[in-house]
């Protein structure tokens, strides 16, 4: 297993002073203990070959792309324009040698049960066409648990049958979103393991002034890794154990300082056997 990061946390670094150059900050990263990167596609002020140059002149190999599209649209034009332009970012990706790409349908609002059902068929159908249209592109589909409730890729049940529709489509654990869905993370991690290939590794700490809240949760804030109530260390467990040989991701949801960054980054090596 090895270590990675949301890339676009060590960049805003380096913006705020920490790093002389973004080569410097990668360069932190990589005597840190950091392997892998993953990129958001909204949040990363790079074009991607650019930003996967960066990335390997300091030894950190780019592994994942999230992107977030409307594949569940319910207006069939819209919907079909939206797959589009994700099979025009696997064609990229393939060129580029970034293997993961984790697609997050983008749902505006669910208003019913109804509408539920609706985006969960839709994802299926699209996740679907998408894993086909990837197949020997080296680019391989996956989904990640969210973290509302009302959405269909929330309940480990719903991924479930998701999951089991499309053999294809691979999984991205977020260790830290079924507790806003509240739903235990073990139970998800020993019910979705066959097609776990990447984990986010974030944590929750409760605070009367958090900046996140979920229906009959307290309110919460991010929390440096370890430090909150997520089992992490339960689910490195885990994950050695059944012989989990991907990449465990730096996530923290809300500000921290930089020394909370490398002590996250110090405990995740040390839980994952790094």
């Amino acid at each position: 297993m090895a270590v990675s990061f949301f890339t676009h946390y060590i960049i805003d670094q380096f913006k705020e002073g920490r790093f002389k150059s973004v080569e410097d900050a990668f360069d932190h990263c990589y005597k840190k203990g950091i392997r892998f990167g993953d990129m958001l596609r909204w949040m990363d002020e790079y074009p991607m070959h650019t930003h996967c140059k960066l990335l390997r002149n300091s030894g950190i190999e780019p592994e994942c792309l999230i992107v977030c599209y409307g594949i569940t649209d319910f207006n069939k034009n819209k919907r079909e324009a939206e797959i589009a332009l994700v099979k025009e970012k696997i064609d990229v990706m393939s060129k580029l040698d970034v293997p993961l790409m984790m697609l997050v349908p983008k749902i505006l609002c669910v208003r019913s049960e109804d509408e539920k059902k609706r985006h969960h068929n839709l994802m299926i159908e699209s996740y679907a066409e998408l894993c086909e249209y990837s197949k020997g592109s080296g680019v391989i589909i996956t989904l990640e648990n969210q973290s509302e409730p009302r959405r269909p890729d929330s309940n480990m049940e719903d991924i479930k049958v998701i999951l089991d529709s499309v053999p294809e489509l691979r999984y991205v654990l977020d260790c830290g979103n079924y507790f806003c869905v509240k739903q235990d993370v073990l139970a998800a991690y020993d019910l979705l393991k066959d097609k776990t290939v990447h984990m986010h590794a974030k944590d929750w700490v409760y605070s009367p002034y958090g900046d996140f809240a979920s229906a009959d949760i307290p309110r919460y804030n991010g929390a440096p890794l370890g430090k909150g109530v997520i089992p992490l260390d339960k689910i490195a467990e885990k994950a050695k154990a059944y012989g989990y040989n991907g990449s465990a991701v730096v996530e923290i949801n809300s500000p921290v300082t930089w020394d909370e960054f490398d002590e996250s980054i110090e405990f995740l090596g040390n839980e994952f056997g790094i």
